[in-house]
């Protein structure tokens, strides 16, 4: 099976390290990065940065799940996936910031991850183990 336990781990370890780093350490670097000392800059930064990396999780999970069913034959189920992230995002940039403003936009990519993870993880439980056959070629 595609699926990589040593994928999962690093994805985990990485994650955990990310989180962390950017709870403890996000203020300065924002501050660091953008030399600036605007709040309204550095909350939003700050916002982005802690939602973000907080779905790293879910992000990783999305892309071992994405290239292990390709890996599979099932081709047509991550591409599926991406194309529900752009329809997400048209609609986020529609009507989600619009309402909620920056929040919207800092939002919008930890909950496709979310959403996108979900949709592949129930598709390898219940068919996506299943290897599919290879394409076969006839001369012709």
């Amino acid at each position: 099976m595609p699926f990589s336990k040593a994928s999962a781990r690093s994805i985990l370890i990485w994650s955990a390290f990310s989180v962390l780093v950017c709870w403890t350490l996000g203020r300065p670097l924002v501050v660091l990065l953008t030399a600036t000392e605007n709040e309204t800059v550095i909350a939003n930064a700050l916002l982005n940065l802690r939602l973000s990396t907080a779905c790293f999780f879910p992000l990783g999970a999305l892309f071992i799940l994405r290239y292990s069913m390709q890996a599979m034959g099932h081709k047509v189920l991550p591409v599926l996936s991406s194309t529900i992230e752009l329809a997400v995002k048209i609609v986020s940039a529609a009507l989600l910031v619009p309402a909620l403003g920056y929040v919207g936009v800092a939002v919008t990519e930890p909950v496709i991850w979310c959403l996108c993870a979900l949709f592949l993880a129930v598709f390898y439980v219940t068919i996506g183990h299943q290897k599919q056959p290879a394409e076969r070629h006839t001369a012709g």
